[in-house]
């Protein structure tokens, strides 16, 4: 079974997501969202096996009060504890800190085929993971998935 771990900042258009995660469903992915937003009772129907939303205070936080492990992890993707300075300013460092704080996230991507940017300001973030993560394949919105796995496109790992 191919897992697909999506991303999103905004919430996404639900008819568009349903329509999307059917046709996963149905080339036997599972598909799960990571957000930035309160997925409310939204996104219920849209056929997810998952949806968490990210706490980017939380994220923030851990990385103002000096916490190693952030620092570890930041210095791991950057090799340059420079970065950590820049928390407070990027919308986008935020939400990367945020994401790479939460256990549930670390795990899904661990497993997952597939991480997807259901919007533009989810990109840093899913580019960052994949980087930290070579094999995982890396995309802008779920049709490049199903156009994969349909075999129609094929999309680098990244290797």
């Amino acid at each position: 079974m191919t897992a697909i771990l999506a991303f999103a900042v905004a919430s996404p258009n639900a008819k568009g997501l349903t329509d999307r995660t059917t046709e996963l469903a149905a080339a036997g992915a599972t598909v799960r969202l990571a957000c930035w937003f309160d997925p409310g009772d939204t996104l219920g129907a849209a056929g997810l096996a998952e949806v968490r939303q990210i706490d980017v205070g939380a994220g923030a936080a851990a990385a103002q009060s000096g916490r190693r492990g952030i620092r570890r992890w930041l210095n791991r993707i950057h090799r340059t504890a420079s970065v950590v300075a820049t928390v407070d300013l990027d919308p986008a460092m935020r939400r990367l800190h945020a994401a790479g704080n939460d256990q549930w996230v670390i795990d899904q991507v661990a497993h997952s085929d597939f991480l997807v940017a259901l919007d533009s300001d989810a990109v840093y973030t899913v580019w960052e993971f994949a980087r930290a993560n070579p094999g995982i394949r890396a995309s802008f919105g779920l049709y490049a998935v199903t156009a994969t796995l349909a075999g129609r496109i094929e999309l680098s790992d990244g290797r």
